[in-house]
């Protein structure tokens, strides 16, 4: 995780795709949905994004761990929220889960690292 502009890390471009592929998903919720529902998994999506940026500008170790731990419980919510979506009969997530699940496992691995990195 040594980019200092996140947008040229893969794991912030996965994670932009995947927040666009949500803002996309969530615009055919029905309406009290959109109110709701919507904004947690967009909320959610967004703090990915947010906070895989927040540990790549970061200097200390700490911080950066701080901050791919944020974002791998995002992820998590997320991946919840998108099996609700489905059970729900609003769309289908299978993809959106298989990327949801594809960020927990690498921001898993960073934090990992991270931590390996401080030993």
């Amino acid at each position: 995780m040594g980019h200092r502009r996140h947008e040229e890390a893969p794991l912030w471009k996965e994670a932009y795709q995947f927040t666009l592929r949500i803002y996309r998903l969530t615009r055919i919720f029905p309406a009290l949905e959109r109110q709701q529902l919507a904004r947690q998994l967009r909320n959610a999506a967004g703090a990915i994004l947010m906070n895989i940026a927040e540990a790549l500008d970061r200097t200390s170790e700490v911080d950066k761990d701080q901050f791919v731990s944020m974002a791998y419980a995002s992820a998590s919510e997320s991946e919840y929220l998108l099996s609700l979506v489905q059970q729900m009969g609003y769309a289908k997530t299978l993809r959106l889960r298989a990327m949801a699940e594809s960020l927990c496992s690498q921001l898993a691995n960073a934090g990992r690292e991270l931590r390996l990195e401080r030993r």
